[in-house]
């Protein structure tokens, strides 16, 4: 076990003779990062020097301790998003120090960043990475739908209908769980119209074979947390960057659910209620309008080594608005990059 005191001055380090890259890596950890940095490293590279406890020295009062647990786990990911600092060539020493001036970093933000983060709706401050009990409820809701079964998966194809009054409407959809990429056809009246996203750019082609690119920051982060969503992202939470937080256990119809608010990094929040007898995801809520859109689940069907849900009922946002989709099959296939970028015109080099 580490006991720290408190973390120790650039001028303190260099004072008592401690080697240059010890002094730049505590600097560069302790001061406040302006922008979101997706993770460049796994945690697992980081195992050898980050205790799994640490007892803080702080003068925090004993009911502040789900505090300093925020802060240690925040101090965890800026060590994670700080690749460059923590160096092979580093005396354990060195490296213990640095790590110190993390854990201190996350520590000293969790107190008055904690109550910000926590606020739902538009225009909050959320910090990166899973909370412990977040993390509990994914691990549970990945061992109940396929568990080291996901990591098998290099693509998904489904196709299904829709159904709506005038017939149903068929669709296809391709998503890359490796990393961003979705491309959905649906099957109109008019033609098929495409809707694609890359990761950073969403498209699309209109029936009339118009091509259409949305230069819209709240279009292509919503397209962006639906891609998340529906490559299985949290399952994949050192492979897709998010932050997510327990809201707490909420009823509906009955039933019990683990409450999860989760934000794809570049995307916009989500509800996700797992029901607490099966551990499934049973319902998705999108807060981010004027009126909740809510997406249920269900129907879920063993597909070579996962679970996958095979009916989807979404409503609103509007009230008697609603969608209902039905898929007819699933398919695991390594996906083609190429389809989720918007195509070429023809003749281009």
């Amino acid at each position: 076990m580490t006991r720290i005191n408190r973390p120790s001055s650039g001028a303190e380090l260099r004072a008592a003779g401690k080697d240059t890259e010890t002094v730049a890596a505590c600097a560069a950890l302790a001061r406040p990062t302006a922008t979101k940095t997706p993770n460049a490293m796994r945690r697992k590279d980081f195992t050898a020097i980050i205790p799994s406890r640490l007892s803080l020295d702080f003068s925090h009062p004993r009911s502040a301790s789900a505090s300093l647990t925020r802060g240690l786990d925040g101090g965890r990911r800026n060590v994670d998003k700080l690749p460059g600092l923590i160096r092979p060539s580093m005396t354990p020493f060195s490296r213990t120090l640095a790590l110190a001036a993390a854990l201190a970093a996350g520590v000293a933000m969790s107190a008055p960043d904690a109550a910000q983060a926590k606020s739902h709706g538009k225009g909050r401050i959320m910090a990166d990475g899973y909370s412990r009990p977040a993390e509990e409820v994914l691990a549970e809701a990945r061992k109940a739908s396929g568990g080291a079964g996901w990591n098998l998966l290099r693509g998904i194809h489904v196709s299904g209908h829709e159904k709506a009054a005038a017939g149903d409407i068929r669709f296809e959809t391709w998503v890359d769980p490796l990393r961003y990429g979705m491309r959905t056809e649906t099957h109109q009246a008019a033609g098929v119209l495409t809707e694609g996203f890359n990761g950073q750019g969403d498209w699309r082609i209109l029936p009339d074979g118009k091509t259409v690119a949305i230069d819209d920051h709240a279009a292509v982060g919503k397209l962006r947390t639906e891609a998340f969503l529906a490559a299985g992202g949290i399952f994949y939470t050192s492979r897709f960057e998010a932050h997510g937080e327990l809201i707490g256990v909420k009823t509906n119809g009955g039933k019990s659910f683990d409450v999860l608010n989760v934000e794809p990094w570049g995307g916009s929040p989500r509800e996700l209620w797992f029901d607490r007898s099966t551990h499934l995801l049973a319902r998705i809520v999108d807060r981010t309008g004027a009126q909740a859109v809510t997406t249920e689940l269900s129907d879920y069907r063993k597909v070579g080594p996962v679970r996958i849900a095979f009916h989807t009922l979404v409503r609103g946002p509007s009230a008697g608005a609603v969608q209902d989709r039905q898929l007819d099959s699933v398919i695991f296939t390594p996906a083609d990059r190429s389809l989720f970028s918007l195509p070429r015109p023809d003749g281009a080099p």
